[in-house]
């Protein structure tokens, strides 16, 4: 969706049309286990030894800064990961376009594209996803103050044959095909 904003410039009598676009998009509950180990219960960026679980968010926001993602509850167990260091939450592991996208405190700023983006927030499970009774949503920050909000859609799960892969590092992950697995990601060393 996009609007048209209309400025008009009394000074010196030129109008000026600008596009800004809407930021829209879907987010899920990928998996709720993994075979990948990014994050763990502090605000530290490694791996802990527990395989994390993944949220997947569809979105346009196109040639937008992100500056912080967050995934909490909505009602349930409370819960809340994101990508802000030093505030005592939980760290997110945001994966976008296959590259992980944390600097070295876990924090998160990069430029998008002009199309669909599909980025991956790997947090450890504090008991509310295993659960099953949590609802959530996504939040992603933009340098411009506006962010965009997703609820995750209940029911999410990993079943297989819909395409979805990850590569990071060099290490090609994906979903099995018209299967489901409890276990989550498989992987193959590219």
């Amino acid at each position: 969706m996009k609007r048209q904003v209309c400025i008009l410039l009394l000074s010196i009598g030129v109008l000026l049309l600008a596009t800004v676009s809407q930021a829209q998009g879907t987010a899920r509950l990928l998996t709720g286990n993994s075979n990948q180990d990014m994050v763990g219960r502090n605000e530290t960026y490694r791996g802990n030894g527990k395989n994390d679980a993944i949220f997947r968010a569809q979105f346009s926001a196109p040639n937008r800064t992100v500056t912080a993602v967050e995934v909490s509850n909505t009602n349930g167990l409370r819960s809340v990961w994101d990508t802000r260091p030093n505030n005592r939450l939980w760290l997110g592991g945001v994966v976008i376009g296959g590259r992980a996208m944390n600097r070295p405190d876990g924090s998160v700023n990069f430029r998008l594209g002009s199309g669909q983006n599909t980025l991956d927030f790997f947090v450890e499970d504090n008991g509310s996803i295993r659960g099953g009774k949590t609802n959530y949503r996504m939040t992603i920050f933009f340098a411009s103050g506006e962010p965009l909000v997703m609820n995750i859609t209940p029911g999410g799960g990993s079943t297989g044959g819909d395409g979805n892969n990850l590569l990071i590092n060099g290490v090609r992950f994906s979903l099995g095909h018209g299967e489901v697995h409890h276990g989550g990601w498989h992987n193959e060393v590219k």
